[in-house]
């Protein structure tokens, strides 16, 4: 599974991967959910609103009224992988948000901003493939009570 598009936006949260079977084919999938994700998604990607901050310039005290979006991920012939994050702060005396996001960011070495940003997102991964497996806030619920 590879993901192309991790989302939230309080809203729906939507999934966006493919996969490849033993031919080498590839499938394009995508599921779109108005059940809510557990708070450990949401988490995941909030832990990327600091480095996307330092990244940008814009100082951690911005990280702080940051909210992390969506990741979206991309991948070139040599299975190399680049991704766009993307966020929304609220603008005093503005009644739309501002939209950051960053530049397309390859996952290299060598780079500790980078390479918290990739570590970080591989946490989004997995709470990803939680949400695809069913691990949703009414889920917890339900298990709860029985």
């Amino acid at each position: 599974m590879r993901f192309r598009k991790i989302r939230w936006n309080e809203k729906v949260v939507e999934l966006r991967w493919e996969t490849t079977n033993g031919q080498g084919d590839t499938e394009k999938c995508e599921i779109s959910s108005r059940d809510a994700p557990t708070s450990d998604f949401t988490k995941a990607l909030q832990k990327l609103a600091t480095p996307m901050c330092e990244l940008l310039g814009v100082g951690g005290q911005f990280a702080k009224g940051l909210t992390i979006r969506s990741v979206a991920i991309d991948y070139n012939d040599e299975e190399h992988r680049g991704l766009v994050i993307s966020g929304v702060a609220d603008v005093r005396g503005s009644n739309a948000p501002f939209s950051p996001n960053t530049p397309r960011i390859l996952e290299q070495e060598g780079e500790p901003v980078v390479e918290e940003i990739w570590k970080a997102v591989a946490q989004v991964e997995k709470e990803a493939i939680r949400y695809y497996n069913g691990h949703r806030v009414q889920q917890m619920l339900d298990e709860e009570a029985a």
